[in-house]
């Protein structure tokens, strides 16, 4: 959108700021796609996977307005820079990792992968080592990846906390998600989405290689335990059967409730599901306890909780919800001492035309309202 005459208010919008200056890549706009497992939101725990995918533009980047509708130089998804992977000039990170692919032939090295588009985020020629590279050919200060990584997991860490009491809370269930970040030059990076079920889909070797390995993680993560099949089924029937009954009894039944809705009918019903769990998991199972380590974690690491990026994230939300409360109860008592004082100064007003009193209580209020003005406009 190039002005504001373009919005159509009938229909909802998400504006966005644009970032101008992103970090390039010699040149080449880029993002990056990272992978976060969620295995609970209430309370809050998450796992973050180290590799993932840089998606370069194919085209240089320019500020040119005459370039504002080319999307081979200003978007980086996948599915756009595929169509352009033809016209990948010789000074494109893409190219060169195509080059030395082809010229690593029948190789196993995991950094011999085509991508397309993408570029894996490790490896001798994955993001973090260009970086690192082209920083130095041209001149610049080498850039902290690690110091870069750490803001990157502080930013997706915040994400997830500012919306952990808005998720349904559903347990036994994990996420996938998909993050979109950029880097401005300044080595800040910008949330840009966050995808639900991100695609898995394999179309070159770097996906085969970068999602299987990331997907077997995902699962030693989890660490699903082994169940007995019969007994589920089992299961599944007898409260079907129980379900039936109960709807029965709900129809038969002339008052609402009649169908044990007492402390001891959900007593029982606890301690069946309890039963039951133990028929399906064995007796013998524990499950991983919130904050414990799992036993493997492969390439992922940690994001919350029992990090500094989660107590950060905490302190701050604690502090915005503080902040709006007090600049709330601010404005309450602003507006209450506006009433008040036009109640007051009312008052005043009646009492010298009918009582001939000349009283300054009305100055005095002025200067107390005054006062509270300069208090509230200094809180907020």
């Amino acid at each position: 959108m190039r002005d504001l005459s373009d919005l159509t208010y009938s229909q909802s919008s998400v504006i966005q700021k644009y970032i101008e200056r992103p970090l390039c890549l010699a040149s080449y706009k880029f993002d990056l796609r990272i992978y976060v497992v969620v295995t609970s939101f209430k309370p809050l725990e998450a796992f973050i996977y180290r590799d993932g995918f840089a998606r370069v533009s194919t085209q240089q980047y320019s500020l040119d307005p005459n370039d504002v509708n080319n999307k081979f130089i200003h978007l980086t998804n996948s599915s756009i820079q595929k169509h352009n992977q033809q016209d990948i000039k010789a000074d494109n990170p893409l190219h060169t990792n195509m080059q030395e692919s082809y010229g690593r032939e029948g190789s196993d090295d995991n950094d011999s992968c085509v991508g397309g588009s993408k570029i894996s985020l490790l490896g001798e020629n994955g993001l973090w080592k260009l970086l690192q590279r082209f920083s130095a050919v041209g001149g610049k200060d080498p850039i902290d990846t690690e110091n870069l990584w750490k803001n990157i997991c502080l930013l997706i860490v915040k994400s997830l906390v500012m919306v952990d009491d808005k998720m349904v809370y559903q347990p036994c269930c994990f996420e996938l998600f998909g993050y979109d970040i950029l880097i401005d030059e300044n080595y800040r990076p910008w949330l840009i989405e966050v995808n639900a079920s991100p695609s898995l889909a394999r179309e070159n070797s770097l996906d085969h290689r970068v999602k299987n390995h990331m997907m077997k993680d995902m699962i030693d993560l989890l660490d699903v335990p082994p169940f007995d099949r019969a007994a589920l089924v089992r299961v599944i029937k007898k409260r079907l059967g129980n379900m039936a009954k109960t709807s029965r009894q709900q129809a038969m039944a002339a008052t609402v409730g009649a169908a044990g809705s007492g402390p001891g009918g959900r007593m029982s019903t606890d301690q069946e599901l309890e039963q039951d769990l133990r028929d399906i998991l064995g007796p013998d199972f524990i499950p991983r306890r919130y904050g414990e380590l799992p036993k493997k974690m492969g390439n992922y690491e940690r994001l919350c909780p029992e990090t500094i990026n989660f107590q950060q994230a905490m302190k701050l939300k604690k502090k915005i919800i503080k902040s709006d409360w007090y600049s709330l109860n601010c404005t309450c008592l602003y507006y209450l001492f506006i009433m008040l004082y036009m109640m007051c100064r009312r008052w005043i007003e009646l009492v010298k035309v009918y009582m001939y009193i000349d009283l300054k209580l009305h100055q005095i209020l002025n200067d107390c309202l005054h006062g509270c003005t300069i208090l509230i406009q200094n809180t907020q």
